[in-house]
């Protein structure tokens, strides 16, 4: 899951502080957080995006919301390796 840096901060302790947002969301993720916490430390940032895939995010709802779209592709991916090989 990726989420956008919103804001930052520098906290008393030199810690550095950060403000989350996912792409599709209208707020920010401080609901997300633990009670009381309203950023993130740099600690917890686990990886950094290096590119990106348009739409592919769509793909993984269909997978999830109708699973037989992965049987369909399945299928297809069959047939084409037979009918190619």
């Amino acid at each position: 899951m990726v989420h956008r840096a919103v804001r930052t901060a520098v906290l008393d302790s030199m810690r550095q502080a950060i403000l989350t947002k996912g792409d599709n969301n209208l707020l920010t993720d401080e609901m997300l957080y633990p009670f009381g916490q309203n950023f993130v430390g740099r600690e917890e940032i686990i990886g950094v995006v290096k590119g990106f895939v348009p739409s592919l995010g769509w793909l993984a709802i269909a997978l999830q919301t109708y699973p037989w779209v992965m049987q369909l592709g399945g299928s297809a991916l069959l047939v084409g390796l037979v009918l190619f090989s």
